[in-house]
């Protein structure tokens, strides 16, 4: 078997040699499965290329199919096969299916209740006394006062006062006081030891049993401004020979 020219060259071959039987045969095997071996290198990259090239032509070809119409823009429907599914205004307000507002919060609970914080106060007073033995044709003394109050850690409240009355005496007085709140509006009521101060009597005051008394109180504190309240008290106070009925209005300085 001799091959063309330019296979003996592809396989090395060279063709003015001249070579034996064995060699012949050997070289005839040899030059068969080179030969193989070419034409499969050969052809591999050309089917390669078909595959590639009919992939590349089917999904070119699936892109550019018309997709299907879609069932909603189907002009072929009629306008009751359009509407079918959806629901008018007057179902909608015959089924109510729109959402419930939310539940309103309880104001109880929204409001919130002011602390008051303050321990220490100062009241400035004025008001008038009734007494159990004025007499015909004399007037009504009027007073002016300072009033301290003190609160403990303990929540609990003593208050001192000192005034001064226009017909030139005065009274002392100390005593707890019993506040129920602690918010804007403050009732309270105190029970107290009172002397009333004569300067005719000088120190005799302190062992004349007639100038002691005891005293109730109530009245209420209106918070008006941060620290600053209205004060609005009635009180009563009891001696061994007299009886006082105090009506008094203050402002208040807390801190």
């Amino acid at each position: 078997m001799k091959l063309p020219a330019k296979y003996q060259m592809a396989l090395q071959l060279d063709p003015n040699v001249n070579r034996t039987v064995d060699q012949s045969k050997f070289y005839k095997n040899l030059t068969g499965f080179r030969y193989n071996f070419l034409m499969f290198t050969q052809r591999v990259p050309l089917f390669l290329t078909l595959v590639l090239l009919t992939s590349v032509f089917i999904t070119s070809m699936g892109f550019a199919a018309k997709p299907p119409p879609s069932p909603d823009f189907d002009d072929s429907k009629t306008g009751t096969e359009k509407n079918e599914g959806k629901i008018d205004d007057r179902t909608r307000d015959l089924i109510d299916i729109s959402p419930a507002p939310p539940p309103r919060p309880n104001e109880a609970l929204q409001r919130r209740e002011y602390f008051y914080p303050y321990r220490r106060a100062i009241t400035l007073r004025g008001g008038e006394i009734r007494s159990s033995v004025e007499r015909n044709g004399t007037k009504t003394p009027k007073m002016t006062g300072i009033q301290v109050l003190y609160t403990t850690l303990e929540q609990e409240s003593y208050e001192a006062s000192a005034d001064l009355l226009t017909d030139g005496s005065g009274v002392l007085q100390f005593g707890p006081r019993y506040i129920f709140s602690r918010s804007e509006f403050r009732p309270y009521a105190s029970v107290s030891g009172r002397i009333l101060v004569n300067p005719a009597d000088g120190l005799a005051l302190f062992v004349n049993f007639a100038s002691f008394q005891v005293a109730g109180a109530a009245g209420i504190e209106y918070l008006v401004h941060e620290a600053q309240s209205l004060r609005l008290q009635g009180e009563v106070a009891i001696g061994t020979t007299t009886m006082h009925i105090i009506a008094s209005l203050g402002y208040v300085w807390a801190w």
